[in-house]
């Protein structure tokens, strides 16, 4: 058994570039949701939040109680075992941020998808909280993060009434097996009582389907961020941090790979067949802009990208060739083949190239293999702040200030519409 580093800690969060746009994230601002918010937060945290308002993420994360608690994981410690705060059935439509696993929001939506009655009448009355659960409360050794296979849901209302609805349906299973307990007036009186709190359970059931959700491929920021892909027989691991010591030595089962490691990145997705050539011509040409402004903004300290036309741009190509990096020139051909009616890029994806000339092929697995190609495209801030928001903070703190200006105003003004986007950041 490998053991964890415990002098390395737990990630901390950027609670300050935290940016709210509407379609990530729901304002708590009317008394009785913030009431139900602190009523869930005692059972779960012991505490409450004295603010306001404050935004919640799908899970019910608030990055101001965060902040005000000095504690970016209030609703996860020990990034193991995610607890969550329901107050409107519309947060199954939020993004997740932050999470510790990907899987996260998968799980949490499809739950509430499955228990989208049940929960609707849950929330009615009262908040709905929670934890994603596994057998693991605190990691001590990798073997334990990468055997991690399965996970249920475990749920409660501040009022007890999932626990009552519960006692309800034991006493009913009881009557049926055991007839002469229907001559016990005490357990009789009993099942009266817990019906008058829930209400008729038949015609509006309150209790979820409970249930095991198998986990697969994933990200998770232990360790310094892992990707793991379960094929079966082999295990996939590719590491973001570098000093990782090797995971998986003798298990002929587990092959480790490091994300600097781009001919093995390179061989694994392709062997796989999880990428194919891009074949859109808006989205290489988005690419490319992103080439061009770093060149725009290593000559203008205070300039505005956002001006520069079509024509600009071809200056601006002209103007810094020779300093233009041999992918952006690659892309230039990948541009000019598509507008001359090619889609064959496949002889123009290697090298570093390959990572800028591909897109995932779709399924279950797109958002995360978006998420590790973001690695690979430091230039494309759009593309970082789509699919792997943690890596675009991190870049942006290194960028020249016209870039920050431009990346800041164009997320303000557009945040991210994409409808394919991933449901985690």
């Amino acid at each position: 058994m490998q053991p964890m580093d415990t002098q390395n800690p737990l990630p901390s969060e950027p609670v300050f570039n935290w940016t709210f746009c509407n379609n990530e994230w729901f304002l708590v601002s009317s008394d009785t949701l913030k009431e139900r918010y602190n009523r869930a937060m005692e059972q779960l945290c012991g505490c409450r939040t004295e603010l306001g308002r404050f935004h919640i993420d799908l899970t019910g994360f608030s990055p101001e109680i965060a902040e005000e608690l000095q504690d970016p994981y209030y609703l996860n410690p020990h990034g193991i075992n995610r607890r969550f705060i329901l107050l409107i059935p519309e947060q199954q439509n939020l993004t997740l941020h932050g999470p510790m696993f990907s899987w996260t929001a998968d799980i949490l939506k499809s739950f509430m998808e499955v228990n989208r009655s049940q929960l609707f009448t849950l929330m009615a009355r009262d908040s709905v909280y929670g934890e994603i659960q596994n057998s693991i409360y605190r990691l001590e050794s990798v073997d334990e993060l990468l055997d991690m296979r399965t996970v249920s849901i475990s749920l409660k209302t501040p009022d007890g009434l999932l626990d009552a609805a519960g006692r309800i349906h034991e006493t009913i299973d009881d009557l049926m097996q055991q007839p002469e307990h229907w001559l016990d007036d005490a357990r009789l009186n009993n099942l009266i009582q817990l019906a008058e709190k829930t209400g008729d359970i038949r015609r509006h059931p309150v209790a979820p389907i409970d249930e095991t959700y198998q986990i697969r491929h994933y990200f998770t920021r232990h360790l310094g961020g892992l990707y793991r892909f379960d094929h079966g027989r082999r295990i996939v691991i590719l590491s973001v941090d570098p000093q990782v010591e090797p995971l998986g030595r003798g298990n002929p089962q587990i092959q480790h790979h490091r994300i600097q490691d781009s001919e093995q990145v390179y061989r694994y997705l392709t062997d796989r067949r999880l990428v194919q050539t891009i074949s859109n011509l808006e989205s290489l040409q988005e690419i490319l802009r992103g080439f061009l402004l770093d060149q725009y903004a290593s000559d203008h300290q205070d300039g505005d990208f956002s001006t520069l036309t079509a024509s600009d741009q071809t200056q601006l190509i002209h103007r810094h060739w020779d300093a233009l990096p041999d992918v952006a020139k690659t892309l230039l051909s990948a541009i000019r083949l598509l507008e001359q009616g090619s889609s064959d890029l496949d002889s123009l994806a290697t090298g570093d190239a390959f990572f800028y000339l591909v897109e995932p092929k779709g399924g279950d697995m797109a958002p995360l293999i978006h998420h590790l190609l973001a690695h690979y495209r430091a230039e494309h801030f759009r593309y970082l702040y789509r699919w792997n928001r943690a890596l675009f903070w991190q870049q942006f703190e290194h960028w020249p200030p016209a870039k920050q200006s431009y990346a800041g105003r164009y997320i303000t003004r557009h945040g991210d519409q994409r409808p394919d986007s991933a449901p985690w950041r």
